[in-house]
């Protein structure tokens, strides 16, 4: 049985002090995933993501995920987060769904992460919804 809240912990632990060692102990050697910034672009591999976390390092200085909710059935999660970037005090919600292999790896990802509308207000940014996604626009 997985921990995926220990996993989601672990993830956001991680992915603030050790990028790279994030990459070795969440996901899958074979992790398949659409880029959160980019969903025409798919990351292959734990190399290919390593080299997204450098890129992404060099762009928001000790950047993190600050966990808001995870939600999980089995061997599928959603992690609904918020990435802070602490240097520029800038927040920007996101949101990333797991799929689990058999050794308890994200072995996939989708995500949603829109760093173009980042706040400088922590209350402002944190659980709103893109005006495409709100609830007064559905039928």
């Amino acid at each position: 049985m997985i921990d995926v809240r220990a996993h989601a912990i672990r993830f956001a632990d991680l992915w603030a002090i050790d990028p790279h060692q994030m990459v070795d102990e969440i996901y899958s050697p074979r992790i398949r995933m659409v880029r959160m910034s980019d969903p025409n672009r798919l990351i292959d591999g734990s190399d290919a993501l390593h080299s997204v976390e450098d890129d992404l390092a060099a762009r928001i200085p000790d950047h993190r995920h600050e966990l808001v909710r995870v939600i999980a059935d089995g061997p599928v999660a959603c992690l609904e987060t918020m990435v802070v970037a602490p240097v520029s005090t800038e927040y920007a919600p996101a949101c990333v769904w797991w799929w689990f292999d058999a050794e308890g790896m994200v072995a996939a990802e989708v995500g949603w992460f829109d760093w173009s509308i980042r706040s400088h207000d922590a209350r402002a940014a944190h659980g709103t919804m893109p005006p495409h996604a709100s609830p007064q626009q559905r039928p």
